[in-house]
C-alpha cells in the first residue's frame, strides 16, 4: 500500500507539472541569451567525437571560438538537440525544458521522503513524547512518523511543480543550466545519503556516482560549488559526525574546487563577466544581500510588482 501511495503522488505530480508548461511548447528562441547560448554558437552546431572533446576542453577559450561560460554539460545538450531539432524546431527544446523540471519534481519528492526517512526518531520534538509514555518508543515516534512522510514530501514536491519562481527557468531555453544543476544537484544527495552503507562495494559506488553527479552539477551551472556545504550540514546536522570526519568526506569536493573556482573566475574575467555589472569584487560582495533578498520576496510573494 506504501508503494502504490508513492506512485500515486509520483503520477499527481507528474500531471501537475506538465500541465502547468506543457504550454511553452509552443514557445520559439528568446533574443535574450538564446541567440548566445544556442543559436550563435557554432560549436555546438555539430555532434561528433571531436566536438564533444572541444566543448569539455578548459582552454577552448584560445581555439577560435570566444565564449565567457564554461557549461559543457548544458552545451552538451545544446548540441544533441540542435543535431535532432534543428534551429527551426524550438519546441523540441522546450518540451526538453518540460522534462527536465518533471524529472526535478520528482527528484524533490524523492530527497525529501529519503531525507525525512534519515532522521531518527530521537531528533524529533521531545514533545512528540507527551501521552506516548505507555507506547513502545518506536511505535510512538518511528511508526506514525514514517506514515506521514511520503504526504509530507508529497506536499513539498508539490509546492515546488506549482511554485512560480522556476517559470523562468522552465519557458526560457538559455534556463536550461538551472534545470540541469538542479538535477544534478538532487541525484548527489540521493547517491551521496545512500553511500552510506555498511556494504564496502555499494559505499564505494554511491559515492563514486555521488561525486560524478557533483562534477556535472558544476559544470552545468557554477552555483553548484555550494554542495560541500549541503554535505558538512547534512553530516553534522542529520548524521551527527564530528568535524574530523566531516573534513575527510570533504577532502575529495574541496580539491576539485580548489582548481575549478579560480580557473571558472578566470574564464568569466575573459569574458568580462567575472562580476555583477563589471564593478568589481566589493560591489558583487555588496550585492549577495539584495540577490538574497529578492529572491525571498519572489518566493513569499511571487508577483510582478
Amino acid at each position: 500500500m506504501r508503494r502504490l501511495r508513492i506512485l500515486i503522488y509520483a503520477f499527481i505530480l507528474i500531471a501537475a507539472t506538465v500541465s502547468i508548461y506543457a504550454h511553452t511548447a509552443r514557445y520559439g528562441f528568446i533574443g535574450w541569451d538564446d541567440d548566445k547560448d544556442i543559436l550563435n554558437k557554432p560549436r555546438i552546431q555539430q555532434l561528433n567525437i571531436s566536438s564533444v572533446v572541444h566543448l569539455f576542453d578548459p582552454l577552448g577559450i584560445f581555439q577560435g571560438q570566444y565564449y565567457y561560460e564554461y557549461f559543457p554539460v548544458t552545451d552538451l545538450t545544446y548540441m544533441t538537440e540542435w543535431h535532432f531539432y534543428g534551429k527551426d524546431s524550438p519546441q523540441g527544446f522546450h518540451l526538453d525544458n518540460v522534462l527536465l523540471q518533471t524529472i526535478n519534481v520528482l527528484l524533490v519528492f524523492a530527497v525529501t521522503l529519503i531525507l525525512l526517512n534519515a532522521v531518527r526518531p530521537e531528533d524529533y520534538d521531545t514533545l512528540s513524547l507527551r501521552g506516548a509514555s505507555h507506547r513502545r518508543h518506536d511505535e510512538a515516534i518511528s511508526i506514525p512518523s514514517r506514515s506521514n512522510h511520503a504526504i509530507t514530501a508529497f506536499f513539498t514536491a508539490l509546492f515546488f511543480a506549482v511554485h512560480p519562481l522556476m517559470v523562468e527557468n522552465v519557458a526560457w531555453l538559455s534556463g536550461r543550466k538551472d534545470l540541469l544543476a538542479m538535477m544534478f544537484y538532487l541525484l548527489w544527495f540521493i547517491f551521496y545519503m545512500r553511500s552510506d552503507k555498511k556494504n564496502t562495494r555499494s559505499n564505494f559506488i554511491n559515492c563514486f556516482i555521488a561525486y560524478i553527479c557533483f562534477l556535472s552539477a558544476i559544470l552545468s551551472k557554477f552555483q553548484a560549488v555550494t554542495i560541500p556545504g549541503v554535505l558538512a550540514a547534512y553530516e553534522y546536522f542529520i548524521n551527527r559526525r564530528g568535524i574530523r570526519d566531516i573534513s575527510k568526506r570533504l577532502v575529495p569536493y574541496v580539491l576539485l574546487l580548489a582548481v575549478y573556482v579560480p580557473y571558472t573566475m578566470w574564464y568569466y574575467h575573459k569574458g568580462a563577466t567575472a562580476f555583477v555589472d563589471n564593478k568589481g569584487f566589493l560591489w558583487t560582495i555588496l550585492f549577495i544581500p539584495e540577490a538574497i533578498f529578492i529572491y525571498i520576496r519572489k518566493f513569499l510573494l511571487p508577483l510582478d510588482r
